[in-house]
């Protein structure tokens, strides 16, 4: 699936480094600088450096990471730093923030005005595509039901002029809305995993989503929703594997309606609603084939 589309986005959650830092870094998250090889056969062509566990073996392990990344010929989007990536339709410009610090503080987090300004200098810069991508946590009860502030960050995006919004850092699948025509993905949960000890379902799953967009002159228009839900990788050494069964795929049909119910725009099983759950087109690997 990733080795097939025109990019592939992802969030770097650890860093990749030889640093070992000091007694603070103890038990922290990192991967060997190789890695990044292993993630460009993989298929992903950009990811985010935003994650506050990039942190974790300081500037060191950070510059470490760019420089494994940049071997490896992979892109990469950093708070501060746009990345632009062409296709046959024009430039796709990427942007990434960590909010949650900001969600942590007050659950009704106002918009920053960061992302506003960066959008239009993106486009300024001659971008046809935007995706803009937020590290979160989630304060309401039920950790797939988007708190306000992440609802608030996401939409006002959208409103400033992004085409697509992606939410990373919760661990677990959020709700999927969709929002003046724009796709808004909450949590897509943990590609890959290797450290997860959550056993509910919803801490278990996680998917793929992809999004097309068209160029109708010099607009951009949202096309066809394909999503790929993807079995726990916890259980397998954090390998990421597809969903191999209708079964599968319809008990996960089931979660993202449950887990999107609660946000105003977000997918419905109704044929007649804004966004009828058929529209992702929800695919397991003998559908695929």
């Amino acid at each position: 699936v990733l080795n097939t589309d025109t990019a592939s986005f992802a969030n770097l959650e650890t860093p990749l480094t030889s640093s070992v830092g000091g007694a603070a870094a103890s038990g922290f998250l990192k991967g060997d600088p190789d890695y990044a090889k292993l993630l460009k056969n993989g298929g992903l062509d950009v990811l985010s450096l935003s994650s506050p566990n990039m942190k974790n073996f300081g500037d060191a392990g950070k510059t470490d990471t760019k420089n494994a990344l940049n071997s490896a010929e992979i892109k990469f989007t950093d708070e501060g730093t746009v990345c632009y990536f062409e296709t046959e339709i024009g430039t796709v410009a990427y942007l990434t923030y960590d909010i949650i610090d900001e969600i942590n503080e007050n659950v009704n987090v106002s918009y920053s005005a960061a992302p506003k300004q960066d959008i239009a200098a993106a486009k300024a810069a001659g971008a046809k595509i935007v995706v803009v991508q937020f590290n979160w946590v989630n304060r309401e009860t039920r950790d797939w039901d988007p708190c306000m502030g992440q609802v608030y960050s996401a939409r006002a995006a959208i409103d400033s002029g992004a085409n697509l919004v992606i939410g990373t850092h919760t661990g677990f699948v959020e709700a999927i809305e969709r929002y003046k025509g724009c796709s808004i993905i909450y949590s897509p949960g943990n590609l890959s995993d290797r450290t997860s000890t959550k056993v509910d379902p919803e801490y278990k799953s996680s998917f793929i989503f992809e999004q097309s967009f068209s160029l109708e002159g010099d607009k951009i228009v949202t096309g066809k929703i394909q999503v790929f839900p993807m079995t726990d990788s916890s259980s397998d050494n954090g390998v990421p594997s597809l969903v191999l069964d209708q079964n599968g795929v319809n008990t996960f049909k089931n979660n993202i309606h449950l887990w999107s119910s609660t946000v105003r725009f977000g997918v419905s099983s109704e044929a007649n609603d804004p966004f009828p759950i058929d529209e992702l087109n929800l695919i397991s690997i003998n559908k695929r084939s």
